[in-house]
């Protein structure tokens, strides 16, 4: 009886031993220095967005929209007050 008792205890205390065996990741296999290893679905992600041209935003409708601007401001304990010339 004791035996047995021996060996269940024994069985309990090495079970987190086995369930962070079991929760590792198995590792990529490593390559030379400089080179970085990816899983195929990642790599083929890559390839088809380096395929397709970046889209440039549309340009401007008018060349400028402000050429110039003249501001006076004034503030006076809490209350401003100002002129904007364009």
């Amino acid at each position: 009886m004791r035996a047995q008792h021996s060996v269940a205890i024994l069985i309990v205390l090495s079970m987190p031993g086995l369930t962070a065996v079991a929760q590792e990741r198995p590792r990529l296999p490593q390559g030379p220095p400089g080179t970085v290893t990816l899983p195929v679905a990642d790599y083929d992600r890559l390839v088809d967005r380096a395929g397709q041209p970046e889209r440039r935003p549309d340009p401007p409708p008018v060349d400028a929209v402000v050429g110039r601007a003249d501001l006076r401001a004034r503030v006076i304990s809490n209350i401003g007050r100002g002129t904007l010339q364009l």
